[in-house]
């Protein structure tokens, strides 16, 4: 299906589009509400100016939607009825179904984290040292014609180098 992007058309589809989208914060879900294809939400992105701040806007509702529900959430608990074999509980004290409460310590612990990162945050603290706590030892090697050289060797190229001054093609050996 091909879409056309009239201006006429396109600012009541935004409207819809970024109303459904404040209110779910999902792209395909709002573009389903609001009629649209998923893809006029990118092209308004791309090529309306306005369009990006507006959708800014939607998002930072929808997204203190999903934290006033997860607040909610986290405490005063999500209520669960009960059922036993498919049919309900039934409170002896009330008579009414019987129901539970249940509350999320992953939500709290989020919430917790975004509100108080200092005190909350996850910490790791990578340390690296060597044998016993000391530092960390290092080997320079040296490759010379493809033939790995040994410190030992190295340190002796080096004291030979010194004798001799630097090679020349008249003193190589």
């Amino acid at each position: 299906m091909t879409t056309t992007h009239t201006t006429a058309r396109v600012s009541g589809k935004q409207a819809a589009f970024l109303a459904a989208f404040a209110r779910n914060c999902n792209i395909t879900l709002s573009a389903e509400i609001a009629g649209i294809e998923r893809g006029s939400h990118y092209y308004w992105l791309k090529n309306d100016a306005e369009y990006p701040a507006k959708f800014h806007d939607a998002q930072d509702a929808g997204i203190d939607r999903l934290a006033f529900s997860a607040r909610e959430r986290a405490e005063r608990g999500l209520v669960k009825k009960m059922f036993h074999l498919g049919e309900p509980v039934i409170d002896p004290e009330t008579g009414g179904q019987y129901f539970e409460r249940s509350y999320s310590d992953v939500l709290t612990m989020f919430l917790l984290k975004a509100h108080r990162p200092e005190v909350y945050r996850d910490r790791v603290d990578h340390q690296i040292t060597g044998p016993g706590g000391g530092p960390v030892e290092t080997k320079a090697t040296l490759t010379v014609g493809g033939i790995l050289a040994s410190p030992e060797a190295m340190a002796a190229a080096a004291a030979l180098l010194r004798a001799v001054g630097t090679p020349t093609p008249d003193n190589r050996v």
